[in-house]
């Protein structure tokens, strides 16, 4: 059996000292019950976030700076839906309407109760209309960041996105709009299941685990429990920037390259994936 953790982002830092934003995800294998080794992935997610702190720091000051809102808008290589604070979406950009596989007039004016919706989790389940992005932020009046969302397309089709929310409050404390971004990930969530897949049958599919990580930029390790031996993928190494013959991978060396208000935070993420109870 096994269990998925995360995803979760932290900052990493390169040998020449730039700084990554970087999203990972844990999956546990287990036999007879008890975790034998652990299966992590990685990807890059540093220009989406830089996209969507620009889009949050335009947005605030809207009034003044409208027509560079409005080019950010349309031109940024990210989907993005504006609401009202009864969900009901007011706007919406073309890319938006590209990876929602629906026209801007279709998504204009449908509220998160709309049966046109069909999202689900991680895991393949139907997400809950009170568990939409739009109403988690609604609900809770602050930002939600890289969550894992699958579309269910008109043409049946599923395509997973990474979602972020974050809403405008007025004086009083209301939410009166909420922003939605999102990118496509659908390679990258193939590639992570690939990647498992394949180092179930390490040997026979070496060579299309090092092709697909190479496509989609995602990187892996493995960790041996019983050892503690680590092995990264070639992919992980050129994330960062660090070569295979020159580095022995290692928690130790993985933890050199965090950013260090982030390495409390990645370890105990590490730590919280034996703790909890979700084995299946």
């Amino acid at each position: 059996g096994e269990s998925n953790h995360g995803p979760n982002e932290y900052r990493l830092i390169r040998k020449d000292g730039e700084v990554l934003n970087a999203q990972l995800n844990i999956s546990i294998k287990y036999r007879n019950h008890k975790p034998f080794e652990v299966i992590g992935t990685c990807f890059n997610i540093t220009e989406q976030k830089i996209a969507e702190e620009a889009l949050i720091i335009v947005k605030e000051k809207a009034e003044e700076n409208e027509e560079r809102y409005r080019g950010l808008f349309i031109n940024v290589e990210i989907g993005i839906v504006l609401h009202s604070h009864d969900t009901s979406v007011i706007t919406c950009n073309s890319r938006s309407a590209e990876l929602l596989g629906l026209t801007e007039d279709q998504i204009k004016g449908k509220v998160a109760i709309d049966p046109y919706w069909k999202f689900i989790y991680d895991n393949g389940e139907a997400i809950p209309v009170e568990d939409y992005p739009v109403m988690r932020v609604i609900k809770t009046k602050a930002i939600h960041r890289n969550e894992v969302v699958g579309v269910i397309r008109p043409n049946k089709e599923t395509i997973w996105l990474l979602v972020s929310g974050f809403p405008t409050i007025n004086r009083k404390g209301e939410v009166t709009e909420v922003t939605i971004s999102f990118i496509d990930i659908t390679e990258r969530k193939l590639a992570e299941e690939a990647v498992i897949i394949a180092k179930e049958k390490a040997e026979e599919n070496e060579a299309r685990l090092i092709e697909a990580q190479s496509v989609t930029k995602v990187g892996s390790w493995e960790t041996d429990l019983s050892t503690l031996d680590v092995i990264w993928s070639e992919e992980t190494y050129k994330i960062f920037e660090a070569g295979s013959k020159s580095f022995k991978a290692s928690h130790p060396l993985f933890l050199s390259f965090v950013h260090h208000e982030d390495i409390k935070k990645v370890d105990n993420a590490f730590l919280d994936s034996f703790s909890t109870d979700g084995y299946n």
